[in-house]
C-alpha cells in the first residue's frame, strides 16, 4: 500500500499532511469517513508523540523538537501514529525515514539538550539495601580507568531505579550524566560483581 504523498497539490504544514495521510487511509482501508484533525505542537521532554480519536476528532500532540522538519519526516510520523492506531503495519520505509531524522546528528543533539533543560531525573539514590554505587563506582574507575593510562571518567550522578525493573537493568542517561540501575539487583542474592558489570 503505498501512501505517500504526491509533492505538489498540499499545504506543507503538519495538520495538513495529518489530514491528507488519515484522508488516504481511510479511502483505501477503513469505511467510515475520517474524523476532523487537530494537530498542536507541545513543549514534551523528549521526541514524544500522541495521536488518539476523542468525541469524533483526531487529537495529535507532536513535540515542538519536530517543528521545522522536512514535510517528509513529518509524513513519515503521520503513518507510524496513524497506523498504530488504527492497528495496521507500520510501512518500513516511513519507519526509517523517521528512524534517521531523530538519529541525525543535530537532532540528537538537540533532544539531549531539551531533555536536560526540561526534564527531571527520578532517582532512588546511590546507596541501596545491599550496595553502595558510589562506592562500586569508585572502585572500578581506580580498577580500570586509572591504571589504563587514559586518566579516570568524570564523576557522573549514579542511582538505584526509583521502581524495581526486570527488563532493563541499568542505562546511561547523556542528558542528566546519570547512570541508573534497576533496583531488582539491590539484592543479597545478587552478586556484587554482577552489579559491577552493568
Amino acid at each position: 500500500m503505498n501512501l505517500q504523498l504526491p509533492l505538489e497539490g498540499i499545504e506543507w504544514d503538519a495538520a495538513s499532511i495529518f489530514e491528507h495521510v488519515l484522508r488516504r487511509m481511510h479511502s483505501r482501508r477503513l469505511s467510515t469517513p475520517p474524523p476532523r484533525v487537530d494537530v498542536q505542537f507541545r513543549a514534551f521532554t523528549g521526541m514524544n508523540h500522541r495521536a488518539r480519536l476523542r468525541d469524533g476528532c483526531l487529537v495529535v500532540r507532536l513535540s515542538d523538537l519536530l517543528r521545522g522538519a522536512a514535510p517528509q519526516v513529518i509524513e513519515a510520523l503521520a503513518m507510524i501514529l496513524l497506523a498504530k492506531l488504527y492497528g495496521m503495519t507500520v510501512p518500513a520505509g516511513m519507519r526509517e525515514r523517521y528512524r534517521q531524522y531523530v538519529m541525525s546528528r543535530n537532532v540528537e543533539k538537540r533532544i539531549i539538550e531539551t531533555r536536560r533543560a526540561r526534564g527531571r531525573k527520578v532517582s532512588g539514590g546511590a546507596r541501596g539495601n545491599c550496595f553502595d554505587l558510589d562506592a562500586f563506582f569508585a572502585d572500578v574507575n581506580a580498577r580500570y580507568f586509572e591504571v589504563s593510562g587514559g586518566g579516570a571518567i568524570p564523576p557522573v550522578a549514579l542511582s538505584w531505579s526509583a521502581r524495581p525493573t526486570r527488563v532493563r537493568l541499568g542505562h546511561f542517561d547523556a542528558a542528566h550524566r546519570a547512570i541508573v540501575i534497576s533496583r531488582s539487583l539491590d539484592r543479597p542474592e545478587v552478586s556484587r560483581l554482577m552489579v559491577e558489570y552493568i
